[in-house]
């Protein structure tokens, strides 16, 4: 610094600079027995700083160090800690999540592509008789998502859902006909 002397002052005051550490980046694991295999986990619990991350966009919940998995992906965290961010943990793929098939699935029900957007298909078997068929989609909760009478099915069949108006969730797509049904979970991604 420069007095009005034009000389160096040595008695100017100083910056002070405080730096503080990254945090080190999370270790992300999933147990591989029920029912904690349906979460990941970090190493770095319950201090609330965790962000997660599938296939690169950032999820809400899961601060905790603990995240519920509802869909298929490329999971990651970061710790975040005294206004600095970690590096990205190791990638965990998910794969398989709400695919299975329901104990209520007597009529063969398949739902594809599962995840899925907007349009799907339901594809099953059903006796030779013709009637009409319900199709009811239900959220967890038990409220109609969407609703089809379809007349015709039988024998393998296959049926086109547009259920691109539902919001993002888990679903049971239900098909009822006279005294037989069949249960099947989908998710809207």
């Amino acid at each position: 610094m420069i007095n009005a002397g034009n000389c160096s002052d040595s008695t100017a005051a100083g910056i002070v600079v405080t730096v503080k550490s990254k945090p080190r980046p999370p270790i992300v694991t999933r147990p591989a027995t029920p029912p904690a295999s349906d979460s990941l986990f970090t190493n770095i619990r319950n201090q609330n700083n965790i962000t997660w991350f599938r296939n690169g966009v950032a999820l809400t919940g899961g601060a905790d160090g603990a995240l519920r998995i509802t869909a298929n992906g490329i999971y990651r965290a970061v710790q975040d800690s005294n206004g600095c961010r970690s590096d990205s943990s190791n990638a965990y793929i998910v794969t398989g999540v709400g695919i299975t098939e329901m104990e209520e699935n007597s009529l063969g029900l398949v739902v594809y592509p599962n995840p899925g957007r907007g349009v799907v298909n339901l594809t099953g078997r059903l006796d030779d008789r013709m009637g009409m068929t319900s199709i009811v989609v239900t959220n967890l909760a038990g409220q109609v998502g969407a609703r089809f009478e379809v007349e015709g099915l039988s024998g393998v069949f296959s049926q086109t859902l547009d259920l691109g108006h539902l919001a993002p969730g888990v679903y049971m797509i239900t098909l009822q006909r006279e005294d037989r049904s069949g249960v099947i979970r989908f998710i809207r991604e």
